[in-house]
């Protein structure tokens, strides 16, 4: 139990680092769509949510959790692509004893 609570505390820092607990911006949100040349409903379909929920987002100011999550894999992997260099997974799968 101690070791499960441990690993779960080492996640959600992992996610606070990338910015996925406190939630995505309407300004990161609509940057990472200019640097991808896509409109924010083709994000919001690659995220698998719906215009209304992409509007929300946009509204208040902040996409939940579920989809901060995405959205910093989608981020992570254009960068590696533009850039060439290893980010730091943000799925922390080197915490899971197989």
């Amino acid at each position: 139990m101690a070791e499960g609570q441990a690993i779960a505390a080492q996640v959600r820092l992992r996610y606070r680092r990338a910015g996925v607990l406190s939630g995505w911006s309407r300004e990161r949100f609509n940057r990472l769509c200019r640097l991808l040349n896509l409109t924010q409903v083709e994000m919001g379909a690659m995220c698998a949510i719906s215009p209304q929920e992409v509007a929300r987002g946009i509204k208040y100011n902040r996409f939940t959790p579920p989809v901060s999550l995405h959205l910093s894999i989608i981020e992570a992997a254009f960068l590696e692509l533009k850039f060439g260099k290893k980010w730091k997974p943000i799925i922390p799968l080197d915490l899971i004893k197989l």
